[in-house]
């Protein structure tokens, strides 16, 4: 594990696996949360700046985190998380696709959500979601570009059946 510190560099640390899993669940707002190092008499706010999972296990094999304080000013990468399901998809009419997963914003840690929510249930057909159209929580804003596409909700594509043999033409007597 690493933990940037301000002003000083990285530092670099060992935990056991447990210790870190129980520290991730320990995160508010913007993934931030304390951590006291050995050796330390006051434990540090940090925020997880990266995460390197094992692609078979998914296990955290690195972590990076950010020593932050509640009033700086940060750029968090958060994700979009759909709320309610479209009564076209529901109905097997049509898709919901997320192009997009997450977006960056810009705010004090104090302020930073831990992910951003989208009602969904009311869109229909053709609709799109970009993150231009996202509400920002007093004092953040949106750093990634407005133009992201966040959902779209695509219609089924069915494929056309076979034609049955009452539809198919007769077979031309002269071509036998």
């Amino acid at each position: 594990m690493a933990i940037v510190e301000r002003g000083v560099g990285t530092k670099m640390i060992q935990a056991p696996y447990r210790a870190v899993k129980e520290a991730l669940t320990q995160t508010r707002g913007a993934g931030s949360f304390r951590i006291a190092l050995p050796g330390e008499k006051r434990p540090r706010q940090v925020v997880v700046k990266q995460v390197d999972r094992d692609v078979v296990s998914n296990k955290v094999q690195h972590l990076t985190l950010m020593q932050v304080s509640e009033g700086d000013l940060v750029e968090m990468e958060v994700q979009v998380v759909a709320h309610g399901v479209p009564a076209c998809v529901d109905r097997n009419q049509a898709t919901l696709e997320t192009p997009t997963r997450t977006v960056k914003l810009l705010g004090r840690i104090a302020d930073l959500p831990e992910f951003v929510r989208v009602e969904t249930a009311a869109l229909e057909v053709g609709a799109t979601v970009s993150a231009g159209d996202l509400e920002m929580p007093e004092g953040v804003s949106l750093a990634s570009s407005a133009d992201a596409t966040l959902f779209v909700v695509s219609p089924v594509r069915v494929k056309a059946d076979e034609p049955s043999s009452a539809e198919l033409p007769e077979p031309d007597a002269e071509a036998s």
